[in-house]
């Protein structure tokens, strides 16, 4: 209980019966017109080059077509590999991670390349702010068509709490990769 400040520290009472949390309030639209100018300046970064805008974009597309449509078709013609649906699922969601995990690198040498780095540690925002942005970017993207593809294509009958911790851990990789890519990375060609 010592540990703990005191509740009124952090609130102030408006006229409403409700008390606000103004200082945390106005903390958390500022962290999220900054994610959101972020998140706004590296799509529009992913959609400059191409190589960047097709596995963005187009690669999630690509798997989770591949397994709607090309899968159903070849295991009627080869029975023998419908035990094989949550293989070829993992090999497709890894594919997507790698290849988010690979975009996201590629912003970040991209940026290193251009000596931005030092200009976004002047931004009024932490650098730890930064890098954990774009890992959440990466992961909660990853997530997203790891979900799809999981749940969506009918390859696997699991119920929405196994696609859901499924699609998690085969997100989790996608932000490592991008840290291993962009630490051992010198530069973009690299």
């Amino acid at each position: 209980r010592k540990f703990l400040p005191p509740l009124s520290q952090n609130l102030t009472l408006s006229k409403s019966p409700n008390p606000t949390l103004s200082k945390s309030h106005s903390l958390n639209i500022l962290q999220m017109s900054a994610i959101l100018s972020l998140s706004l300046n590296d799509l529009r970064n992913i959609l400059r080059e191409q190589i960047l805008r097709v596995i963005f974009i187009f690669l999630p597309i690509i798997c989770l077509s591949f397994a709607t449509w090309a899968v159903p078709p070849i295991s009627e013609a080869y029975p023998e590999i419908i035990p094989y649906y949550p293989v070829i699922l993992m090999l497709l969601c890894m594919q997507i991670t790698a290849g988010i995990g690979f975009v996201s690198a590629a912003m970040f040498l991209e940026e290193k390349d251009q000596h931005l780095l030092p200009v976004i540690q002047v931004l009024p925002m932490s650098s730890t702010f930064f890098l954990g942005y774009r890992l959440l970017f990466t992961f909660v993207y990853t997530l997203i068509f790891a979900l799809i593809l999981i749940l969506g294509t009918g390859l696997l009958s699991i119920s929405v709490g196994y696609g859901l911790l499924l699609a998690f851990l085969f997100a989790f990789p996608a932000p490592v990769i991008m840290l291993i890519m962009s630490v051992f990375a010198g530069n973009k060609v690299e």
